[in-house]
């Protein structure tokens, strides 16, 4: 499943289980995961992650953040994307956090051109970008490029104007583009696929399926084998 990127919060829905829910999509073939720093006002997440974020962004710190990333590290092969906004960037300390220990910040509300050291992943949205913006955002990102397609997690698909940013993206980079924002199946990753991305984001209903079973894992794990034939 290389080509589907999953996203969870930080430590949810304990660090435990968090780590758990790691090895099994490392054990998968997942190669990459979106980790949610926890912020104060996730403002284009649904209530189903907006609600965890409130939960969590008291409980967890900094040190939190690495311990979780060093043992990532040394027990997956997964490659981690720090998601999260400014105030959760800044809280976090991510600017001083080893570069070795993830492989890029995806930082909702702000570009972080103030550090230009930091790799990342932009969003692009076809209702936001001009030509520039675009243009601009392409100069810094690495692995992939994450593609929205709706206005907010959580919802669904069925709005295709995403087909143009792909198209315009397209022209100007060989990076892979990954559709998010409202995947939640097969049907939905085979929608993606046949409209031009490259892979999918899954967040709020990995969420979901990690909310149905918080005591093990049988959920998740019969839904990661529901999509391990589209890519």
């Amino acid at each position: 499943m290389n080509n589907i990127v999953f996203y969870n919060v930080l430590g949810y829905p304990t660090i435990d289980k968090f780590k758990s829910i790691c090895k099994m999509l490392d054990e998968k073939g997942v190669k990459y995961l979106e980790v949610g720093v926890p912020s104060t006002n996730p403002f284009v997440d649904g209530n189903t992650i907006t609600t965890i974020h409130e939960h969590l962004v008291n409980d967890y710190n900094s040190e939190t953040l690495v311990n979780i990333l060093k043992w990532i590290k040394n027990n997956t092969q997964l490659e981690i994307i720090l998601m999260t906004y400014y105030d959760g960037f800044k809280a976090f300390n991510i600017e001083s956090v080893d570069m070795n220990l993830y492989n890029a910040v995806l930082c909702v509300d702000n570009p972080l051109i103030e550090f230009p050291a930091i790799p990342k992943i932009n969003v692009y949205d076809e209702n936001k970008d001009t030509e520039e913006e675009l243009n601009r955002k392409l100069q810094d990102n690495i692995s992939f490029c994450y593609v929205k397609a709706s206005d907010r997690t959580g919802s669904d698909i069925n709005n295709a104007s995403y087909k143009s940013t792909i198209e315009r993206l397209r022209k100007q980079t060989d990076l892979p583009l990954f559709l998010g924002f409202g995947i939640k199946n097969k049907d939905d990753i085979e929608a993606a696929l046949k409209n031009g991305a490259d892979g999918v984001i899954i967040g709020t209903e990995f969420i979901n399926q990690i909310n149905s079973d918080t005591k093990g894992l049988k959920y998740v794990e019969s839904y990661l084998d529901t999509l391990s034939d589209n890519v």
